[in-house]
């Protein structure tokens, strides 16, 4: 039973899951922190970073902690 306030999304993560995108998801996450040493937030940053057609990158954090991991991403 999904969790109040979340009911719209358990046909949504249900598709991912018979689609195989939460398998591929898993599979990135787990590639990431074995070869790369950083997580599938880092690998998406430093994408946009990158990519020649992004003009801006906007970080948002609450906590220190997460300021610096997604200035790990650089």
């Amino acid at each position: 039973m999904p969790q109040n306030g979340y009911e719209c999304l358990h046909g949504m993560f249900r598709e991912w899951k018979d689609s195989g995108k939460l398998e591929k998801a898993t599979t990135l996450s787990e590639y990431a922190k074995a070869t790369l040493d950083c997580n599938v937030s880092q690998i998406a940053l430093a994408w946009c970073i990158k990519n020649p057609s992004v003009s801006t990158v906007l970080l948002g954090a609450n906590k220190v902690d997460q300021i610096r991991d997604n200035l790990r991403s650089i």
